[in-house]
């Protein structure tokens, strides 16, 4: 919609947010389709699927920007992430999805517990496996899609406060999601009031203030591991 400059509202939502929202939702359907025929939906189906699909639309993006040289600058802004288009009609819509998915993960909590052990361990205990992770996958990926729809790209706060919140409250899933989602929202307003006082009068995306602060976050995660599996 940006590349192309297809723009228009329907009661107040712009078509950039339907389109990216209704491509969100396309991309999960097919990396399941992936899975699916692969690997019957195993965590590591899924991962790669994953995987394959973004190296797939990257390259997409990419012919797309170069076809479009005079939208660049609107889609590296997209791509960057931020909260300038945001509206009270989006944030509306957002506190549905938000609701919908924190209820779910609070049912699936004792579930998603037993998963940890390992797919066996949880199916003896009485977990249906293949369920439980459907479930939490489409919740997931719904609630990722109505965030990007919204901000655009956004990375690495996924990666940085649910690991900060399991050190804090412990592994069990009843509290350490809905801890994640408040520890995620007050790190995104510090990112964002950062991204707004930085270089004034122009506004960093936002995006790259949380890919300055989760790319060496990630690094020590790496280490981290690394050390763990010397140490074993």
């Amino acid at each position: 919609a940006i590349a192309f400059g297809i723009t228009f509202t329907v009661s107040g939502i712009s078509s950039i947010w339907m389109f990216a929202f209704a491509g969100a939702m396309l991309t999960m359907l097919l990396v399941f389709r992936v899975a699916r025929i692969a690997t019957s939906r195993s965590v590591t189906g899924i991962l790669l699927a994953g995987i394959a699909c973004s190296s797939m639309l990257t390259a997409a993006i990419t012919l797309l920007m170069m076809k479009k040289r005079d939208r660049l600058e609107h889609i590296y802004l997209w791509m960057l992430g931020s909260f300038s288009s945001a509206s009270w009609i989006k944030v509306g819509f957002m506190a549905i999805v938000l609701v919908g998915a924190v209820l779910c993960f609070t049912i699936l909590g004792r579930d998603l517990d037993l998963l940890s052990f390992g797919d066996h361990e949880a199916q003896s205990m009485g977990v249906s496996v293949k369920r439980t992770r459907t479930i939490a996958v489409v919740a997931t990926s719904l609630l990722v899609a109505a965030s990007v729809s919204v901000s655009g790209i956004i990375g690495f706060v996924s990666l940085i406060i649910p690991h900060i919140m399991r050190l804090l409250v412990g592994p069990k899933n009843r509290r350490l999601i809905p801890l994640s989602l408040l520890g995620g929202a007050i790190f995104m307003i510090l990112c964002d009031l950062i991204s707004r006082t930085a270089a004034p009068p122009a506004e960093v995306a936002v995006g790259a203030i949380t890919q300055v602060t989760g790319a060496p976050f990630f690094l020590y995660l790496l280490w981290k591991e690394r050390r763990r599996e010397e140490r074993d």
